[in-house]
């Protein structure tokens, strides 16, 4: 089944040498990260009512305005939308998709039943694993807050046309840089499978732990499915920062592969660096979705130049 369109946000910049901001920003220990922070939670469930979107609005997924909490949204996008992206089974993609009225009990919304399934771990079905506990907590905050409206976008306006991720084979057709292909068992449950696949979406519709945040890492732009990524040495990480300001790092296999660990929740919005410890390769803005490959595709997909580079 097709993803909904989406605009990337994954786009990363030209790498600048950077030691003393990558020494900062690998530093940080998701597990000693503190719950409390002085600013704002940008991804609150909680937020103003309003009529209407302020800003330009979409589905989840463009970087518009969904009318959604930002972690509801974020939800949405990787543990949803796999599946719920077009009209049957029904879409699940901004507000009003949420808020209709429901034809399983047409005496509550969608998101009131969807609450409901995700607390009797029936919904997302099986194969997927049931959702997490904050997860069922962010929607039922929302609900008990009367589902207002959130009028602005949770994502950055997507970069210029052309901006960054094409210094290295922009204008190639594809290429296994590595030569090596995952040749492995698509059962066998190792972070190494299936580089280069949108983890997330196949986790939720074949089966597989509920990745936070999962991607491949390449040193071009354009490699195939399955081809093995940036492999260390050197050893690079992916560090993302959420909207608390918490600080988490992955560290990218042997296939490239990285993904937060079991018990790392961040909460959205997302911003990203791609780091050898010496150069650094900035995302340009901030994503809900940690579903990285789907956007960062051979060709790259709704708008992605193609894939996340290393620096």
């Amino acid at each position: 089944m097709e993803l909904p369109v989406r605009r990337a946000f994954f786009v990363l910049t030209l790498p600048s040498l950077a030691v003393a901001v990558v020494a900062i920003a690998c530093s940080g220990d998701p597990s000693s990260a503190p719950e409390d922070v002085t600013r704002d939670d940008a991804g609150s469930s909680v937020i103003p009512p309003g009529s209407k979107p302020s800003e330009p609005s979409g589905p989840a997924g463009t970087g518009l305005a969904t009318g959604l909490p930002c972690d509801v949204q974020g939800i949405l996008e990787n543990r949803c939308i796999a599946c719920h992206g077009g009209d049957d089974p029904p879409p699940l993609l901004d507000y009003d998709d949420l808020k209709a009225k429901s034809k399983k009990d047409p005496t509550k919304t969608i998101a009131e039943v969807a609450l409901d399934e995700m607390r009797a771990k029936t919904m997302p079905p099986t194969p997927a694993v049931p959702p997490e506990d904050d997860e069922i907590a962010s929607f039922e905050e929302w609900i008990d807050a009367g589902t207002p409206r959130n009028s602005t976008a949770c994502t950055d306006p997507p970069p210029p046309a052309g901006d960054g991720g094409t210094d290295a084979g922009a204008d190639a057709g594809p290429k296994c840089t590595s030569g090596q292909m995952w040749m492995g068992d698509d059962d066998d449950g190792t972070p190494l499978m299936n580089p280069g696949e949108a983890c997330n979406a196949c986790h939720q519709q074949q089966g597989g732990p509920n990745l936070r945040i999962g991607g491949t890492v390449y040193p071009s732009l354009h490699e195939p499915d399955d081809c093995i990524g940036s492999a260390p040495p050197p050893q690079l990480r992916v560090v993302v920062t959420d909207s608390r300001n918490r600080v988490f790092n992955m560290p990218v296999n042997a296939s490239g592969n990285f993904l937060t660990r079991n018990g790392e929740r961040p909460r959205p919005p997302l911003r990203a660096v791609v780091t050898n410890g010496q150069q650094t390769r900035a995302m340009v803005g901030t994503v809900t979705s940690g579903d990285c490959n789907s956007c960062h595709t051979v060709n790259g997909a709704n708008g992605a130049p193609g894939r996340i580079m290393a620096p």
